[in-house]
């Protein structure tokens, strides 16, 4: 009980107030996870997110609270880009209120914040009874049909190796497979949810 404790008081003290994680003071940020700080000029910059691991943690430990996932979810619908992956971050300066989508899309950020996304559903789907409401002015839901169209544009053509890329316009990498790929299990869910909550709202 005390442990569960301390690590919830642990989530809470590197939350931030739109919603990212950062997984220790002086952290490099990332939606993947943290890194330590590699100089002082990072401070200058906006905080990213160590959502994935956050999330997964308080999961596996039943912690995940109205209170810890408050802001999250607009804070990863954020991240989308215009091509429909998903970047480390929308907040490109410092003290920015503009969540403009500035990142590249990657295939790790993309797969840790639709990975994060699903664990968040109770917190995001206005149909749950948990939902929380976000921030005014902010986007609320990821596009999951543009993420698709993504994330099956980074697979490569034959001649190019058949795998997957972790960028546009970039060469094929193995560890992509394991990121890219796994986008689609995650998304196929996601979608079908989408698709019977639109049957819900059609019944009522």
């Amino acid at each position: 009980m005390w442990c569960r404790r301390g690590m919830y008081n642990f989530l809470l003290s590197v939350k931030q107030p739109d919603g990212s994680f950062i997984m220790h003071i002086g952290g490099d940020l990332d939606v993947r996870y943290a890194r330590p700080l590699r100089s002082l000029r990072q401070l200058t910059y906006p905080l990213r997110s160590g959502c994935y691991c956050a999330l997964t943690i308080a999961t596996l430990l039943n912690l995940l609270t109205p209170t810890l996932a408050l802001n999250t979810p607009s804070h990863i619908a954020s991240c989308q880009t215009y091509e429909g992956g998903l970047a480390s971050t929308s907040y490109p300066f410092p003290d920015s209120r503009i969540a403009s989508p500035l990142g590249e899309a990657h295939g790790g950020y993309a797969f840790c914040a639709v990975a994060s996304w699903s664990l968040l559903r109770a917190f995001s789907s206005p149909l749950s009874p948990s939902f929380v409401p976000p921030p005014p002015a902010t986007r609320t839901a990821l596009d999951l049909r543009s993420l698709l169209r993504w994330a099956t544009s980074v697979q490569a053509n034959p001649i190019e190796g058949g795998g997957f890329k972790g960028r546009t316009n970039k060469l094929v990498d193995g560890c992509y497979s394991w990121w890219a790929g796994g986008i689609f299990g995650v998304l196929g869910g996601l979608l079908g949810e989408e698709e019977g909550e639109a049957m819900g709202r059609v019944d009522l």
